[in-house]
């Protein structure tokens, strides 16, 4: 269809598509900050259209909606799907329990939670608090997380220069928050896809945020209880609520 010589700007710039005969098709500006995916801006996604088909046909109100960085996703694909249609969020595993202020003799922990019907072996997928760094905890070769399962994760695996796994050791921020990052690889070690993303604040000790419903892919709640190994919802467990 033709080659693109050019190179985009890391910090927003004016796109324009034009016809044979210089009329105006499409105009507008994307950015990398405000409501703009976060994760397109050199942390391993593109960013890419939500609804396509929700899209106007007229203009200019096309141009008004595709300078709306609502209206766009971070691609779940590393490095984006160009060429063909984005698979959109991953999300069949997910962060269900995280302990980030952990209040001794308790370590850091982290819990995955398999939204699917059947298993999954997620050995070999990757770890991490830093975008600068995807494989900083490798998960061991044939682990399975069964179908609607749990697995825990917790410091002296993640974060143990003595553990081969534990590739760039890393604890949990729990006086500034943090953030956790899931990804797949291919066989050879190669990023593939993010299957789960989550962003958390400072936390009180010893409590835990959780995800409610359980396996729900929104935001990140604290609780009540710590409830590692089962679902959030156990023994009357709920969403602590505050005075206001």
């Amino acid at each position: 269809a033709g080659e693109f010589t050019g190179s985009l700007d890391n910090g927003g710039e004016n796109l324009t598509l034009v016809d044979a005969s210089g009329g105006n098709l499409l105009n507008f500006a994307y950015n990398d900050s405000g409501s703009w995916p976060g994760r397109a801006d050199g942390k391993g996604s593109s960013a890419e259209l939500e609804r396509i088909g929700d899209l106007s046909s007229t203009q200019p109100e096309l141009n008004t909606e595709l300078a709306n960085g609502d209206k766009w996703r971070p691609s779940s694909e590393f490095h984006g799907s160009p060429g063909r249609d984005g698979a959109g969020p991953d999300n069949r595993v997910v962060f269900n329990e995280i302990l980030s202020n952990s209040d001794p003799p308790e370590v850091d922990v982290f819990e995955l939670f398999n939204t699917q019907g059947g298993d999954l072996d997620i050995g070999g997928w990757f770890v991490s608090d830093d975008a600068g760094e995807f494989k900083k905890y490798r998960i061991a070769d044939n682990t399975v997380l069964p179908a609607g399962g749990l697995l825990t994760f917790d410091a002296s695996e993640f974060n143990n220069v003595a553990n081969a796994e534990s590739l760039v050791p890393f604890a949990l921020s729990g006086s500034k928050g943090d953030d956790l990052y899931l990804l797949e690889p291919d066989a050879t070690g190669n990023l593939l896809r993010f299957i789960d993303r989550v962003e958390f604040g400072a936390a009180a000790a010893g409590e835990s945020f959780g995800r409610w419903p359980d396996g729900s892919s929104g935001e990140l709640y604290p609780m009540t209880s710590q409830t590692f190994g089962l679902l959030n919802e156990s023994g009357g467990n709920a969403v602590r609520v505050g005075s206001l």
